[in-house]
């Protein structure tokens, strides 16, 4: 992350007055290697969604760069963009609302493989990742509601895991 800084515009508090700015974040620098952790520590407000939604590549940053492999994640070509889809993956804070209640957990498990058209024997990817989560194969026919906090957890973690990233970004890794 390079000089990373992000401005929204709020509402008017009068109605000819100008729109008033809120600096979420300010010239923002931080590298990781691979292999390394990082944690991001921060009061409510302080921008730390923000930092995720644009490391994740989900909202574009006000000015600076995100770089994967040293290349704008914004201006790379579209090679650059599909490596970077399926190299960084994120897990959301809540499980219950990253998972669509209509679908079963193994449809929902093969949706980041055929998404990103990632070739390969899809079954036996599933299976590794769930044993890797702590879960076993019976989970596969069953729906979100049908399983306790930790268990979404779990299988929030396993889909994340799905395209085998080299990335993985934690929203609220403690929740």
């Amino acid at each position: 992350v390079r000089q990373l800084s992000q401005v929204y515009n709020l509402n008017r508090q009068k109605l000819f007055a100008p729109r008033p700015k809120l600096k979420v974040l300010d010239s923002i620098d931080f590298s990781v290697r691979p292999g390394e952790a990082v944690g991001l520590v921060g009061e409510s407000g302080s921008g730390k969604t923000t930092l995720t939604r644009m490391l994740t590549g989900v909202e574009r940053p006000g000015e600076g760069q995100v770089l994967y492999d040293g290349v704008d994640v914004w201006t790379g070509g579209e090679a650059h963009k599909k490596l970077f889809r399926r190299s960084v993956q994120v897990v959301l804070q809540n499980p219950r609302s990253s998972l669509d209640p209509r679908m079963r957990v193994g449809t929902s498990l093969l949706e980041p493989l055929r998404s990103l058209r990632i070739e390969g024997d899809h079954a036996a990817r599933v299976l590794e990742v769930l044993d890797q989560v702590g879960l076993d194969k019976n989970a596969l026919e069953r729906f979100p509601h049908e399983f306790s906090g930790g268990q979404l957890q779990r299988i929030a973690i396993a889909r994340a895991l799905m395209p085998g990233p080299k990335v993985l970004i934690a929203d609220e890794p403690v929740s």
